[in-house]
């Protein structure tokens, strides 16, 4: 049987994943964590460190990893609402952010807080490290400063999982349960009258569990701060508070009540059983007193749904739209309002599927599968902004870093939970509808170099062609047409 040739290799051959260990974080960082918890599934860390700045700089860079995610206050400021990727650019691999500090520092004293949640599980985008962590390096003229022994860190008890039913296995992320009766008031402000625990060094810059790190290819997510919603409809018992969100967004809920303690409040989305699963869900337990809370992990849907107890008296709602950093710029008029309509919806839902990585959907399985981000990267040029672009790129990488020994690529890409070759799809990935597409509508064919090799094998050692030149079927591991 006849092998493709090299020039169709040249053709598709986009992008690959070359990594090299990146060396914006002084030798000195350290990972660290908490001795109370290193493996817990949806254990969240507050991390606290002072220092002490002769003058403020006009620059200084932040490099930030953790696994999983991460919130910034710099004295007592949010700098960063949901940093960091979920893990697996390669395998044994992790994203860093860079963020400048110089606007929100002062001269004399500076608090840096950091509230990390880890995920603590594997799912179809992310793969688990095992360890609750965080580094932390940055520096200036005469200034540096490292994560190590020196700073607090605490397991934050108040943060907790919630009793059944949780999400599907294909989700990384838990429900969130907040207890305001264990909240560590002020812990990330300047002024904090408690202390937080000592922090435990865990390992070095670029040495497992966490790996080699990467710096984020993709923008910081876009965040709109609290906003009030478009409707506010309770329901005729009065327990149940409906919340219309001006169209499928992420978000995270926030309330503002007034409550006795030890009630409980529930949030979650039309959207909580999209795809027949239940998805994420959050849940607030009362102080006594008056209250406000912000759930940070995100959901998508119509509405927002508050369940509220008896005893709560509702004093305020809102929600924080966050999302992939990029606009809608693309447009479409015709003489037909349906399909006005339709292409103004069709954008809307190609964004709605983009975060860390393209996804299926943003409900049940946020999952980079390629038969669907054949159909998106190529959208995003007629739709999105350049910076939509980033994310396709992303994902190529990452579908290339994953390559297995034998040359098949599969997925979805990264996960360590459910990874199967789906040949029809794979094909269309590497070929004309998708690393050409990138190249072509982007013009940046400078990743080529790097996806040779892995193209080259998957083409010449897994493929095989007929005497007329195409391709013979092969049934993989999951024989599902989806995307052609």
């Amino acid at each position: 049987m006849k092998k493709i040739p090299l020039f169709f290799i040249v053709l598709v051959c986009m992008l690959a994943g070359q990594l090299k260990a990146a060396d914006d974080f002084l030798p000195q960082s350290r990972w660290i964590g908490s001795e109370h918890s290193q493996s817990t599934p949806n254990t969240w860390l507050c991390f606290r460190k002072t220092i002490e700045l002769p003058s403020v700089p006009g620059e200084m860079i932040a490099n930030i990893a953790v696994d999983s995610k991460y919130w910034l206050w710099i004295n007592g400021e949010l700098v960063v609402f949901e940093g960091g990727l979920k893990r697996g650019p390669a395998p044994g691999a992790t994203y860093y952010d860079r963020v400048d500090m110089a606007p929100y520092l002062k001269k004399g004293n500076n608090v840096i807080a950091l509230l990390v949640w880890h995920f603590g599980k594997n799912g179809f985008s992310h793969v688990n490290s095992g360890t609750a962590a965080l580094l932390f390096s940055a520096r200036a003229s005469g200034v540096t400063i490292v994560s190590d022994k020196n700073w607090q860190c605490s397991v934050y008890q108040a943060y907790q999982n919630t009793e059944a039913p949780f999400p599907n296995y294909r989700l990384s992320e838990s429900n969130i349960r907040f207890d305001a009766r264990k909240e560590l008031a002020g812990w990330n402000q300047p002024p904090f009258e408690g202390k937080l625990g000592p922090a435990i060094e865990i390992g070095f810059p670029n040495e497992m569990p966490f790996g080699k790190l990467v710096p984020r290819p993709i923008p910081m997510w876009k965040d709109s701060g609290l906003r009030e919603y478009p409707e506010v409809v309770k329901n005729e018992t009065g327990d149940t508070i409906r919340c219309r969100l001006p169209y499928n967004c992420q978000i995270t809920p926030y309330l503002h009540v007034k409550a006795p303690a030890g009630l409980k409040i529930g949030m979650l989305t039309d959207n909580y059983t999209g795809g027949s699963a239940n998805n994420v869900r959050a849940e607030y337990i009362t102080r006594e007193g008056e209250q406000n809370y912000e759930s940070f992990g995100w959901m998508n849907g119509h509405e927002m749904l508050y369940v509220i107890p008896a005893g709560v008296e509702v004093l305020g709602l809102k929600y924080r739209e966050t999302g992939y950093n990029a606009d809608i710029k693309g447009t479409f008029i015709c003489d037909d309002a349906f399909f006005t309509e339709l292409w103004k919806r069709s954008a809307r839902t190609l964004y709605i599927t983009m975060r860390d990585n393209y996804m299926d959907c943003p409900d049940r399985e946020r999952a980079q599968w390629w038969g669907d981000e054949v159909n998106e990267l190529g959208e995003a040029f007629y739709a999105l902004d350049p910076r939509g672009w980033q994310l396709a790129v992303k994902g190529i990488y990452e579908l290339m870093n994953w390559q297995r020994p034998d040359g098949i690529i599969a997925s979805p890409v990264p996960s360590a939970n459910w990874c199967k070759e789906l040949p029809l799809q794979m094909l269309a990935s590497v070929g004309w509808y998708g690393f050409y597409t990138q190249a072509f509508y982007s013009g940046d064919y400078s990743f080529v170099p790097h996806i040779y090799e892995g193209m080259k094998k998957y083409l010449h050692e897994v493929w095989e062609v007929d005497a007329q030149g195409f391709p013979i079927p092969r049934p993989g591991d999951w024989n599902w047409g989806d995307w052609g």
